[in-house]
């Protein structure tokens, strides 16, 4: 990847096809989002484990963000660079979040996961993802 001044230059491999990613909170709220770079669309879902017996939330309508600045944010923070796995090195974990992200590019599939363990730009990527569909992705 190369960035001269405002325009960005990746290799035509590293051109996203899709992204899967989800965060699951133990006993919590847990959630995905499906992003269609070809398509040019996505979901995003949320869904809850509670024992009131309402596993939603209520839905607030949400202005969507645009797909193109996802995909310049997600560039930008080289997801394909991130480790395969980032697990903390301190015993068994039972509860907090666990996260995964796939994404699919012209030339390969990357995949990343952990539990309560992530890389650098995590909070990047989340903002991202909630700038796109609006909605809480934490």
């Amino acid at each position: 990847m190369k960035v001269y001044e405002t325009v960005l230059s990746i290799h035509s491999d590293k051109s996203p096809i899709s992204l899967i990613a989800t965060q699951e909170g133990i006993g919590g709220i847990s959630y995905q989002v499906r992003v269609n770079f070809e398509k040019k669309r996505f979901a995003s879902l949320e869904w809850k484990s509670n024992r009131n017996g309402q596993p939603f939330s209520n839905i607030n309508m949400a202005k969507p963000g645009s797909l193109d600045v996802f995909k310049q944010a997600i560039f930008s923070m080289n997801l394909w660079d991130w480790k395969p796995c980032y697990q903390k090195e301190t015993g068994i974990i039972l509860g907090g979040k666990y996260w995964s992200v796939k994404l699919k590019t012209k030339g390969k599939i990357y995949e990343s996961e952990g539990t309560e363990n992530y890389p650098p730009n995590w909070d990047k990527f989340c903002q991202a993802v909630e700038k796109l569909t609006g909605t809480p992705f934490r």
